[in-house]
């Protein structure tokens, strides 16, 4: 996971809409964006907006070191 600190107040809607996540469809959301405690990588805890995958995960594997970006690196996939 990457957590991003802005420099200027974000417009959701933008974020949002890449994300597919619409605030006033939750249930036809491909993500939700939910407030929640992150830590970081020196384990201090961190207040964070997050977009929480809600769609079907029977096909999905875990990936054990727990790396998504160095997972993709391997598989060679394009970046979005």
């Amino acid at each position: 996971m990457r957590l991003f600190k802005l420099k200027e107040p974000l417009d959701w809607h933008e974020l949002d809409a890449y994300e597919d996540f619409h605030p006033n469809d939750l249930a036809g959301s491909l993500y939700l964006r939910i407030e929640t405690q992150v830590l970081l990588a020196n384990d201090k805890p961190q207040r964070a907006w997050v977009y929480h995958y809600q769609g079907p995960m029977h096909f999905a594997k875990v990936i054990e070191h727990g790396d998504y970006a160095l997972h993709r690196q391997t598989l060679r996939l394009p970046r979005r």
